[in-house]
Order: structure tokens, then sequence, then C-alpha cells
């Protein structure tokens, strides 16, 4: 009681309970309670007035009950404390131990309420605070910093700005910073790489906030509907993505309270440096970032380094046995040709996929090929030219003539044997692609026609669209072949060279009227 000394100094001067009760704004039932425990041990205001409020604490506690609670096994809370941060230990678990030993000693122990009310005491005058809060190992909340970091381009001289990847451990306060080029999902997957990297291990849940390279969508009262690549990356690492509610930055406060400490405390010490590449800007930043995890701390002894080492670094998952490498996703369709369109190059898949839409998983060096979660083919990612050709012959029907057999002198010798005019059309279409496999499927189009028309009507469609002047494409030869145009051309009629058709309109038409 803060006014004890106050209510026997006033008892002192000879005021009634009332008066000291309504000047002290206490209860006169408080008042009289007091002057009651005083006059039990013999007490007034001279003997308490040098005493300080501890001391004047201890005097009024001295009883009986406070005699025979000495008697009581008092619990190691010290020990206690290392054993709560544990995985899957309790106070419920220690103090049913704690009372387990006491009755084999045949010695009086505390009740649970007793036990934790003691246990909280010593928790929270010690550096024990944040077991209360968090478990060691569970969570690391990750965010960006709001702060832009910036560097110097060396071949233009101007500022780079870049940015903060920043993940901590809440229980130790351990904390992880990382500098990336850009906010996008190859940097954000790559930076929690690097972390887990510096931690030496995973915790087992990942906090970030409702961000799109980490959540596409959070429909309201349902779970997060997660990114794929984000997914892969926590599949890989074995840890769950729980992220926070929305506009609830406190779900994350550990993070955000690091930011802003890893703002003042390393990012102000990196203003005077000069730096010409991210490299460099990282190099000097693990520097600065141990140095914050290895200073102690102000109100409890020890340091975040001493704290994550001591009791939490045992508590993380190993690291996978292979390192982690970024993927992106894409959907497409599986063409009649049985391919797979991806950066404008074609991948084979099974024929018993045609028309059916895929998932195609892309590794910087190689692609999988995914139906329905089941992986169909793997590829080799290719740099040839555009519109090149991907193909496993085993992907491809039994009677089929997969892309290795097809060629520009394949298609042009069939075409020759059909008629002249298709040996032309035919070799326009391939001159006028960068790469032959590009020309592939429409010339075997063209060349399908003759199976539907006859060659004969083919060769004549080709030579109607020729005399033409035109280059035409297979959806041209096709209309003429629909409409019949073909049946009317003179049979006899001679192809001729087709040139660079020119308009001659004399020398009347240029010249310059009155």
């Amino acid at each position: 009681m803060q006014n004890v000394k106050e209510i026997a100094r006033l008892r002192h001067l000879g005021l009634s309970q009332r008066n000291i009760a309504k000047q002290c704004r206490v209860s006169r039932n408080t008042v009289h309670s007091l002057f009651k425990n005083l006059d039990s041990k013999g007490l007034d205001y001279l003997s308490l007035k040098d005493l300080d409020d501890l001391q004047i604490q201890a005097v009024l506690n001295q009883s009986k009950l406070s005699q025979r609670e000495t008697q009581y096994v008092l619990p190691d809370y010290s020990r206690l404390a290392d054993e709560l941060v544990k995985p899957g230990v309790t106070m419920q678990l220690l103090w049913e131990e704690y009372a387990q030993n006491c009755r084999r000693s045949e010695c009086l122990y505390y009740q649970i309420t007793q036990f934790k009310k003691h246990f909280n005491d010593y928790l929270n005058t010690h550096r024990f605070t944040d077991v209360i809060h968090h478990k060691p190992g569970e969570r690391v909340e990750v965010d960006w910093a709001g702060t832009p970091i910036s560097y110097l381009d060396p071949d233009h001289g101007g500022v780079v700005q870049a940015s903060l990847f920043v993940g901590v451990l809440p229980f130790s306060g351990y904390a992880f910073a990382w500098a990336c080029s850009d906010q996008r999902q190859a940097n954000w997957n790559n930076a929690h790489a690097q972390m887990f990297e510096y931690f030496k291990g995973v915790p087992r849940l990942l906090i970030p906030d409702n961000l799109k390279t980490g959540v596409i969508r959070r429909p309201k009262f349902e779970d997060p509907i997660l990114n794929d690549s984000y997914r892969e990356l926590a599949q890989h690492y074995g840890c769950v993505i729980l992220p926070t509610r929305v506009r609830k930055p406190k779900d994350k406060a550990s993070v955000e309270n690091g930011v802003g400490q890893l703002t003042r405390m390393i990012l102000a010490r990196l203003r005077n440096y000069q730096f010409f590449t991210l490299e460099e800007y990282n190099h000097q930043l693990r520097i600065e970032l141990d140095a914050y995890n290895h200073k102690p701390f102000q109100k409890k002894p020890g340091s975040r380094f001493e704290i994550f080492h001591t009791h939490e670094k045992q508590t993380l998952s190993a690291l996978p046995a292979y390192a982690y490498e970024f993927c992106q996703w894409r959907k497409a369709k599986v063409q009649s040709n049985s391919h797979v369109a991806f950066d404008k190059r074609y991948y084979s898949v099974p024929y018993t996929t045609i028309g059916q839409e895929v998932d195609i998983k892309i590794f910087k060096q190689t692609i999988e090929i995914y139906l329905r979660g089941v992986l169909i083919a793997r590829h080799a990612v290719t740099h040839r030219e555009t519109g090149s050709y991907i193909t496993d012959a085993q992907h491809m029907p039994a009677n089929s003539q997969v892309h290795q057999n097809w060629s520009k002198a394949r298609f042009l010798n069939e075409a020759k044997d059909i008629g002249p005019s298709t040996h032309r059309i035919i070799e326009q279409l391939f001159d006028r692609v960068k790469a032959e496999e590009q020309g592939y499927s429409s010339a075997k189009a063209i060349l399908k026609l003759s199976e539907i028309y006859s060659s004969q009507r083919l060769e004549k469609a080709c030579l109607v669209l020729l005399t033409q002047g035109l280059y035409p494409r297979y959806k041209h030869i096709k209309t003429v072949l629909q409409n019949g145009q073909d049946k009317n051309t003179n049979e006899d009629c001679e192809i001729e060279q087709v040139q660079e058709k020119s308009f001659v309109r004399g020398g009347q038409y240029y010249a310059r009227k009155p």
C-alpha cells in the first residue's frame, strides 16, 4: 500500500478514520484494517517514518501465515525458465513435475495458481520476458522496409534506389536484412533463402504481410490464396505461411519494430558510405547487422545473438539437403501438335494431353510441365532462335512424324511432287520466317489440303493466288478451294516468274496540270 505511512501520520495527528479515508481517498474499511494490523504488531507512525515502502510492506506481511509459507518448497525458476523455452514445454507441465517431486519428498508445494503467479513475476523481472509471448523458433516475421536504400551507378553516375528485406525472430529479436534491386517475386523468394542460411535453420511459421508476392487474394472469412512461387518456397523449407490479417500491423509487431531499429542503427550508419553495386552494399550491411545482433540489451542482460544461440537456434528445423532455386509458374494450353509455348519457343508433352490446360514450372535451367499436379514432361530451357521446337519422340504417337524428321527440304520435296505452284508457295513460306521450325506447322497444313481436295486442285489454287501477285497463306488457299475458284482456272496456263509488281502510269500522269 503506497499511503500506509501517510495514514499512520494522520492517525498520529489525531484525525478520525472518516477524515483519514477522505484525505487518502481510500475506504473506511481499509483504514480500519490497517489500524488493526498496526496495533497487532505494536507499530505507529514514529516507528514507520524512517522506513521506505518495501520495508514497511515487509513489516506488515510478517505473520504466522508468512512463517508457514516459508516451509513451502520454492521452485527453481531459473532452471524452469530454461526448460520453458523448449518445444512443447508449458507451465502446466512444469508445475506437475514440481508437485510430483514435492510429494515424493513429502514437502509442501504451491498450487498451480500461485506457481504461475510467482513464475510470471520471475520472467517479467529477468531476461525471459519474451517467453510469455513467444516460443523460440516458432515464427519469423518478414517485410520490406519502408525506407529505400540507394547506391551509385558506376556507368551513369546516378543514384539507384533499392529495397531492404527484413526478417526478425520475435523470441530473441535476432534480425536479418538484405538489400534487393526491387520487390519482385524473384528477389522476395531469394531474400528468404538468404535469411534461412543466415539463421542456419528454419522456423515453423512464416509471417508475411498481404503483399502480392506472398498472397494473391485474401477472401473475407476464408483462407488466403497464396502465390504459387511463395508456396513452393515454404514447401521446400518445410515451414507454414501464415499471413497477417489485413491492416493489422500488430500481428507482426516484432518486424515492424525491427524495421525501425534497423533504419536507425544500420541504415543511418551506412549513409556516409559510397557503394557502386548491391554486392558491396550487402557486404557492409552484413557487418553492421552482426554488430546490431551482438549489441547488449539496455534493460536486460545478454544480447540478441546470445539469446538466439543459447535458446533458439537448436529449436529451428534443419536446412534442406539441397539449395533453394527460384521458380515461376505459368499456365498454357497443349496445342494440336503436342507442344506448349513458353518464351516464344515450343516444348513437347504427351499427345494424350492435347487440348488440356497444364501448369509450367520454370527454373533457370529447366522447365517442368504438370497436368493436375502430376509431372508429365521435363525439358532443358533452350536459348535457340525464337519459334524453335524441343521435342521428345516418346511424347508423339507411334505413327507420328516428329519434328526431328521434319525439315525445309522435306516439305519442299513434297510440294514439288504436287506441282511448281505449290513448291513456290512453300518456298516463300520458309523465306518469311526467321527460324526454319516456325514454318513447319504452316507447311504441313498447306500440304494436308491435297488429301482433302486432291493434289490437282491444290496446285490450281496455288496458281490462282500466285498469278494475282500475292504471298498466300494457308487461310487464303483454303478459301480458294472452298469457294471453287480453282475450277475456273485454265489448266494450260503456265506459271510466270513472279517478280515484284510495279505499276507504270506514264509520263502524262506525273505531268503538272496547267
